[in-house]
């Protein structure tokens, strides 16, 4: 029987600098492109991690520019591969700038992805910034009556829905954000997240509120059961959607607006809306908490 195939992989807390909080982000390094398995078992490899995965190729001219890093980049759950993940791409970057795999002259990594390049860079503070693509957005103009059926049905049927929007550009068309009243208490409620289920058109169905923390902008639960994530404890592209939404109702610009997602374990982050350009900063940290080598 002929050896099998092995690739190392490593796993960080994404969102927090504390271990087992924030969103658990599991990375799996390839040498080279030619070294990438099939589809088929990359979503194996998700399904045995039963995480968020990112699988991280190291290009040929990774290293040609000193001050830049190119990589190829793709997320998969368990269900389905994702057109954007801000939890894999921050904590991707943050092991990378950490584990010497680039060297130390490089001030910036750029992904291949499907959404693109990203780009990525470490901060004097220690965060991680990224560059997304963002969008503003557009209130839902069908089924709303049952979409704040379901949102009740999932906080309790007493929480107030203030609006029901979707994202305004295409890529976050399948993302539903419903702001609820900023009296709830977000965090302490037990959802319901399958409820959401029923909405087929939705990925993404992300709860937020104006917060009543003073050092925090606005909270919010994300929940996506249509792919295969009930709850996600910490959503960066959700953010290049709340972000907009945000800047634009607190009419605060291109300020730096500081955001925790209220779901069990927990998240903080840091969101700059960059209007003109169309794009998102994302701002936190990263703390590994294991490693390993995985044979397919």
């Amino acid at each position: 029987m002929p050896a099998p195939n092995t690739a190392p992989y490593v796993v960080l807390d994404a969102f927090t600098q504390t271990p087992f909080k924030g969103n658990p982000a599991w990375i799996v390094l390839f040498p080279s492109s030619a070294d990438v398995p099939s589809d088929e078992t990359l979503h194996h490899i998700a399904c045995e991690f039963g995480q968020d995965t990112a699988f991280v190729t190291l290009h040929p001219h990774a290293n040609a520019d000193l001050e830049t890093a190119t990589f190829g980049l793709r997320w998969f759950t368990p269900a389905v591969e994702l057109k954007l993940c801000g939890h894999l791409t921050l904590a991707t970057s943050s092991y990378l700038f950490q584990s010497g795999i680039v060297v130390k002259e490089v001030k910036q990594l750029r992904y291949e992805t499907r959404a693109g390049i990203l780009t990525a860079e470490k901060l004097a503070d220690g965060k991680i910034e990224l560059e997304f693509p963002g969008s503003g957005a557009a209130p839902v103009t069908h089924s709303v009556d049952i979409i704040i059926k379901a949102v009740k049905e999932c906080l309790g049927h007493d929480v107030k829905v203030l609006s029901v929007n979707e994202g305004a550009r295409d890529e976050f068309k399948r993302f539903a954000l419903v702001e609820i009243d900023p009296s709830v208490d977000l965090g302490s409620i037990k959802a319901k997240p399958e409820v959401f289920a029923q909405f087929k058109q939705y990925e993404l169905f992300i709860i937020t509120k104006k917060s009543s923390v003073p050092s925090v902008d606005f909270e919010s639960r994300v929940f996506g059961p249509n792919i295969g994530v009930d709850e996600d404890p910490v959503t960066g592209s959700a953010h290049c959607l709340l972000g907009p939404y945000w800047s634009d109702k607190l009419k605060v610009g291109s300020k730096p607006l500081n955001a925790r997602q209220v779901s069990p374990r927990g998240g903080d982050l840091v969101v700059v809306w960059n209007k003109p350009k169309g794009t998102c900063l994302l701002r936190g940290n990263a703390c590994p908490v294991a490693e390993g080598k995985i044979s397919f």
